[in-house]
């Protein structure tokens, strides 16, 4: 695969890792400006450019839906006039949108609807022509279309886009592995949820929102309701999922795109601050899509990752080959992938050329990526950027595996037993499965060959698939829905060579099962919200630097720091009510200093509630443990300082005794950070 040669991409993926669905929601939710370079399986290559996240412009290299195609089906221009213009377009050449215009055809309004309408269809066309295998490119500011078409921005709505494009392939890969772990908790529906008219859903399926609005139900009550067939409410349930309009417990965390504003059509050559530019590059950080979620990353998308699994019986599919649906970085959780869907058919070329097109890519050899974690949660972006590389040729499946061997007592299936053993064997399994690591789960040895994995990968799936369970098993098919999710995703991992070198390194460090990968992801999202509260505490916005500081030390309880900023900041919000009562935050800070005995901040906000109390000698030795632990704490050493030249006389008056308001809240709020290996990649490595 080649991307443009002369450009280093922001970031770049698989989706195998991070499925088009989400990546729509992942643009939109952080509201990115720049181009995604597609190179689909069959080598086609398709490019969007996305202005605050929308979707604005598109190329793609099977063309049907040409502009006057369009025009007509809208009932903007009439057969006889677009055979006509057709004509005159085969000898004048140029843009036939212009040409309409100038031939009194159409008026701007006109073809600004075309236009917009086209751009919503090739979106569409992109959920049937990128499949699993297809690589993208992210070029964070750049438009990659500038001179391709005519110089207009045309924003769709991308909620109407996912909700049509899913629709067109309700047989996503990644729709039913996601939709199985929720397993059976009750969907609400969020509060806050998304405008509904932007996704252009149907009276039925709103319908069925109400129903959820009034009482929520589980995904077996709403599959039960009938209200719609079954695969169009899985297909709706996952859209409300992944642009979470579905409350999973984090109210804080808003649906996808509410209070945001539709970018307004343009020219590119307006150059007005106010609407979106094809040629004004955008200032955003650079973040590496493949991180997220769900994505989370995408991760996430944001919080549910995708498993994808084979089709149902009566003859499950062949496992695919690590070409077949090799995993590259995102937001989401490693999941297996069925065989990628036969190239979609070439259209007849476009009726309006490109000025000048694009620069060209070639398909490469897939990408590997090492596995995040498979709990339903978004994976924050990392800040640095990727490059693509290609990868080693991944092994084939064509050859003939050899007998696997004899699979191990955790791998075996409920379907050498009865009813009753069966459903013993299913809820056993449920209940371990993410404790085991890959190999377990598989029931293969450390050393197992290709051949091995698939042969074991095929069995389980004759055996665990949940649509082969028998009606008086319908009430454990969630659970077997959960156990071959995860089987899946140990076979994604394990059959391609470098996340399974990656994912044995995690089992060195102790972090390949779902239990230990959620532990470093709750590290990880402390880490996060410390530094938000950090932020907030700095802008005095104290209500919401306490949720963040809260959830950091709730989450990462070890670490003194997280203790420390929580403790001082309950102090701040019970000055703010009038309260004195600072038991519970000395407290806090006591047992942080305890477990940390160098915690700077500890030591520095015990030093200030004390002083508050007038407890000045108590407060004086605290300071000068933080100036011992850090001589450049300048707040820490003013009070030794001021201390020292009252002649260390506790009692003696001074104005700048007390804690003073200053650029951060209150003078000393925040201590100078030093280096330390207690932080969150210390104890990454710790472990």
């Amino acid at each position: 695969m080649s991307f443009p040669p002369d450009m280093t991409p922001t970031a770049t993926g698989r989706l195998t890792k991070t499925p088009f669905p989400h990546l729509l929601v992942f643009m939109l939710d952080r509201q990115l400006e720049g181009s995604i370079f597609f190179v689909a399986g069959d080598g086609s290559e398709h490019i969007v450019y996305f202005t605050r996240g929308v979707p604005s412009k598109v190329k793609i290299s099977y063309e049907t839906t040409h502009l006057g195609r369009v025009l007509l089906e809208l009932g903007l221009l009439d057969q006889g006039t677009l055979e006509r213009s057709l004509e005159e377009f085969a000898t004048r050449g140029g843009l036939h949108g212009q040409l309409l215009i100038s031939i009194g055809a159409i008026d701007r309004a006109k073809l600004i609807a075309g236009l917009r309408e086209q751009v919503l269809r090739r979106m569409v066309q992109l959920f049937e022509s990128l499949d699993d295998n297809t690589s993208y490119a992210f070029y964070a500011g750049i438009n990659l279309l500038e001179s391709y078409g005519g110089p207009e921005l045309t924003p769709v709505d991308p909620l109407r886009v996912l909700c049509r494009g899913v629709r067109v392939r309700p047989d996503h890969p990644h729709v039913e592995p996601t939709l199985a772990r929720l397993g059976s908790a009750p969907l609400v529906f969020h509060p806050a949820a998304s405008d509904l008219s932007r996704f252009g859903f149907s009276k039925e399926e709103l319908a069925v929102i109400d129903l959820l609005r009034a009482r929520p139900s589980s995904l077996s009550e709403i599959l039960a309701s009938g209200l719609l067939p079954e695969r169009a409410l899985k297909v709706l349930v996952y859209v409300l999922l992944i642009t979470r309009n579905i409350d999973l417990g984090k109210r804080e965390q808003m649906p996808v795109g509410v209070g945001q504003s539709m970018p307004q059509v343009t020219a590119s050559s307006a150059g007005s601050d106010d609407v979106p530019s094809s040629r004004r590059p955008a200032t955003i950080a650079r973040v590496r899509l493949k991180s997220v979620p769900f994505m989370p990353g995408v991760q996430a998308a944001q919080e549910v990752p995708s498993t994808p699994q084979p089709p149902a019986p009566p003859d499950p599919p062949a496992p695919p080959s690590p070409r077949a649906a090799s995993p590259a970085p995102g937001p989401t959780a490693p999941r297996a992938a069925p065989p990628a869907p036969a190239p979609p058919k070439a259209a007849p070329p476009a009726s309006t050329p490109a000025k000048a097109a694009p620069p060209t890519a070639t398909a490469a050899a897939p990408r590997a990526a090492p596995p995040a974690p498979a709990p339903p949660r978004a994976a924050p972006p990392v800040t640095t950027s990727a490059t693509p590389r290609a990868a080693p040729p991944a092994p084939t499946a064509s050859r003939a595996a050899p007998p696997a061997p004899p699979p191990a007592k955790a791998a075996a299936g409920p379907a050498d037993t009865k009813s009753g053993g069966q459903r013993d064997t299913i809820k056993a399994r449920a209940a371990t499965i993410d404790k085991e690591n890959f190999f377990i789960v598989l029931g293969v040895p450390e050393n197992a060959t290709l051949d091995v994995l698939q042969s074991a990968y095929f069995a389980l799936a004759k055996q665990w698939h949940p649509d082969r369970l028998p009606a008086e098993l319908a009430d454990v098919k969630e659970l077997a829905a959960k156990c071959f999710a995860r089987m899946s995703e140990a076979f994604q991992t394990l059959s391609d060579p470098e996340r399974r070198s990656t994912y044995q390194k995690l089992l060195k460090d102790n972090a390949g099962s779902a239990e230990e990968q959620e532990q470093v992801q709750q590290i990880i999202e402390a880490a996060i919200d410390f530094q938000k509260a950090e932020v907030f505490l700095k802008k005095r916005e104290l209500e919401s630097a306490e949720a963040h500081a809260k959830r950091a030390h709730m989450n990462d309880p070890e670490q003194g720091d997280y203790a420390a900023i929580y403790a001082w900041i309950m102090v701040l919000m019970r000055d703010k009510a009038g309260s004195k009562d600072y038991v519970d935050p000395l407290r806090l800070l006591t047992t942080a200093i305890d477990r940390e005995p160098r915690c700077e901040k500890a030591y520095y906000y015990r030093a200030l509630i004390l002083q508050k109390q007038g407890k000045l000698n108590e407060a004086m030795r605290d300071f000068r443990k933080v100036n011992e632990i850090n001589p450049r704490n300048i707040e820490a050493a003013r009070e030794v300082r001021l201390h020292d030249m009252r002649g260390g006389k506790p009692g003696a008056p001074d104005a700048d005794a007390s804690p003073k308001e200053g650029k951060g809240g209150i003078r000393g709020s925040q201590p100078k950070a030093t280096k330390s290996s207690g932080g969150l990649l210390g104890k990454l490595f710790k472990r």
